[in-house]
This record gives C-alpha cells, sequence and structure tokens, in this order.
C-alpha cells in the first residue's frame, strides 16, 4: 500500500538524517491529520517509538490537525525547508498548538535536501530528474494560480461595476418615493380638476 511504502522511505530518510541529532522522542504517542482540502484526501501520522506510521482516513482523535490546498502544503514545506518566514495564506493548523510546534520543529531541524536524499534512494540521475520536473511542475502551478487571482480580480471589478452600491440604490429609492408622492400629487391635482370641471 502507498501509505506504508511512504512511512517507510519517511523513516529512511529521518534514519538517514540521524547525525542531524534529530528528537522526536517528544513527539511519541502523538497523531498529526493531514488534510489535502481541495481533493478531501485525509491521512494521519502516528509517531510511536521514533517511527512515524502514514495511515489513510481520518484519525480518531488527533492531537494536531493540519490542512490546505497541494499548493498550501508546498508553499510551509519551501517556506521551512529555506528557514523563511511562513508564507501567508499556508496550511492552517488546529489542536493541540504545543505539539503543533513540536513538528513545526521537527521540521526545522531536518537538513533537507531531497534530491540528494531521494538519490541515495533511488539513484542521482533519478533524482535529478525527479527534481527538475517537480521544479517544472510548481513553477506551471505558481503561474496558473497567479492567472487564475488576476482573472478572479478582473471578474469582481467587472461584477462590482454590474452591482449597484449601497449608497446608489438608497438613492434610487429615494427617487421612486419621490416619484411616487409627485404622481399621486398630480393624481390628486386631476381629480379636483374633474370635479370642478
Amino acid at each position: 500500500m502507498f501509505t506504508n511504502s511512504l512511512s517507510t522511505h519517511i523513516n529512511k530518510i529521518l534514519g538517514l538524517d540521524r547525525g542531524e541529532n534529530i528528537e522526536i522522542l517528544e513527539l511519541n504517542g502523538r497523531v498529526v491529520q493531514v488534510v489535502l482540502t481541495q481533493i478531501d484526501l485525509k491521512f494521519h501520522i502516528a509517531i510511536d517509538n521514533n517511527q512515524f506510521s502514514i495511515k489513510h482516513g481520518q484519525a480518531s482523535d488527533p492531537d494536531v490537525t493540519v490542512s490546505g490546498t497541494a499548493l498550501n502544503y508546498l508553499t510551509f514545506f519551501e517556506s521551512k525547508f529555506r528557514r523563511q518566514p511562513l508564507a501567508a495564506g499556508s496550511v492552517q493548523i488546529s489542536g493541540d498548538l504545543g505539539v503543533a510546534k513540536q513538528v513545526e520543529n521537527l521540521i526545522e531541524k531536518i537538513d533537507f535536501d531531497g534530491e540528494e536524499l531521494l538519490s541515495k534512494i533511488v539513484g542521482d540521475a533519478s533524482a535529478h530528474v525527479v527534481f527538475y520536473n517537480l521544479g517544472i511542475i510548481r513553477n506551471k502551478l505558481l503561474a496558473t494560480v497567479g492567472k487564475a487571482k488576476f482573472d478572479l480580480i478582473d471578474y469582481i471589478q467587472y461584477e462590482k461595476g454590474l452591482v449597484p452600491s449601497s449608497g446608489d440604490f438608497k438613492n434610487f429609492v429615494d427617487q421612486m418615493s419621490s416619484l411616487s408622492k409627485r404622481l399621486e400629487s398630480v393624481e390628486h391635482q386631476m381629480k379636483t380638476i374633474e370635479k370642478t370641471g
């Protein structure tokens, strides 16, 4: 199963980085729920005996829930591995904030060079091809999201022009009320003329 394979690879990567003194003892017995919102994919990571176990589905009682789109996760991990501040609009974290901070600290302690670590598993050439293609995909995703954002802004501006503002609407109601009063006055004058004529 994919999750078992992923668990094995994460534990291998952590094993390769043991020299960096990554401590996950504080996280033993904790569960982190991960939700990929755009496709409603849920899996959880259980940490036991310094090993990560990834399981598909909703955890019964997660300590922390992390949710976001694929691009949110990409931005989150990219900012963590480049030691940059977390970008706004990234993943949403809820639950035990102490555990969330421990997970964040663990991610920061990992000296992650994905291509180098992947090369130890699949070889240099394959790892380079994978990361080269991931870079192309990432750039296309960012360009698509950027274009979609501008298209959405243009659409909202267009729609905003079609919908009257509250001031315009109030002015319209006032004018209609004034017109109604004038029509009543004209109607009253017409009746008066009919009676006298």
